[in-house]
């Protein structure tokens, strides 16, 4: 999906963030947009690392593929995964939102 389309779910979103969901039985704590792809994800995070870009600035090259990561409020101690792609949490959530038409 492309930066617009993902600030449209993102937006939709907001609404589910503070409140406690499934998959991780956790409170919802931010929405992220990030490249889709795991190089053009670890380029952005280094160009904000290396010229304290910020997230938005940084993302710009890559608005053409980008994802959502869904994060959750849980302790840094623990070892469980803290984030989900926001497919799976609309999934198992069971969450309809307008501007989402999953891939068939």
């Amino acid at each position: 999906m492309n930066l617009t389309e993902a600030k449209a779910i993102v937006e939709e979103l907001l609404t589910y963030k503070g409140r406690p969901l499934v998959p991780l039985l956790a409170t919802v704590k931010d929405f992220i947009i990030v490249p889709a792809g795991k190089k053009e994800f670890d380029l952005m995070f280094k160009d904000i690392i290396d010229t304290q870009r910020s997230l938005e600035l940084a993302l710009q090259p890559f608005e053409d593929d980008v994802t959502i990561l869904v994060y959750f409020d849980m302790p840094i101690a623990t070892d469980e995964t803290r984030y989900c792609s926001y497919e799976y949490f609309l999934s198992v959530s069971n969450i309809h939102l307008q501007s989402y038409q999953p891939a068939i």
